[in-house]
C-alpha cells in the first residue's frame, strides 16, 4: 500500500496502472472460493486502517487489486468522479468482484462513473 501510495504520487496513476497490468501478466485466472476472497478483502481493508490512516480510496483499491490479481483473482477497479459546490473535480474508488464491492465503499449517485480497469482485459 505504501509502495502504491509512493508510486501515484511520484508517477501518476497512468504509469503505475501500466505496472498493474504488467505485473499479472503471468498469472492465470482461477476459481477463488468466496470464503478466500471475503478474507482477502478483510486483510486489505484492516491493513489499510493501519497503513493509509485516512483510508486514501485509489490507493487501497489499487493495491487490493494487485494483491487479489497476483492470486489470479479477477477483480475491476472503479472510480467515479463529480464536481463539488465549488466546481473541484472529486474523485472516489473502489474493487469489485462481479458486481460485488470487495473493497472501498460506491460511489455517491452523484459521481459520474468511469470506465472499469481490468487489468484481465
Amino acid at each position: 500500500m505504501l509502495a502504491t501510495r509512493a508510486g501515484i504520487a511520484s508517477l501518476g496513476y497512468e504509469r503505475i496502472r501500466r505496472l498493474l497490468v504488467k505485473s499479472h501478466s503471468r498469472q492465470q485466472v482461477r476459481t477463488a472460493s468466496a470464503d478466500e476472497i471475503e478474507r482477502l478483502a478483510w486483510a486489505l481493508n484492516t491493513a489499510a486502517r493501519y497503513v493509509l490512516g485516512n483510508h486514501d480510496c485509489l490507493t487501497l483499491a489499487m493495491s487490493g487489486q494487485y494483491t487479489l490479481n497476483r492470486r489470479g483473482i479477477e477483480t475491476d477497479l472503479r472510480i467515479g468522479v463529480k464536481r463539488d459546490a465549488a466546481g473541484a473535480l472529486e474523485a472516489h474508488a473502489w474493487l469489485e468482484k462481479s458486481g460485488r464491492i470487495l473493497i472501498g465503499t460506491p460511489a455517491s449517485a452523484e459521481h459520474q462513473l468511469l470506465p472499469v480497469v481490468n487489468v484481465w482485459g
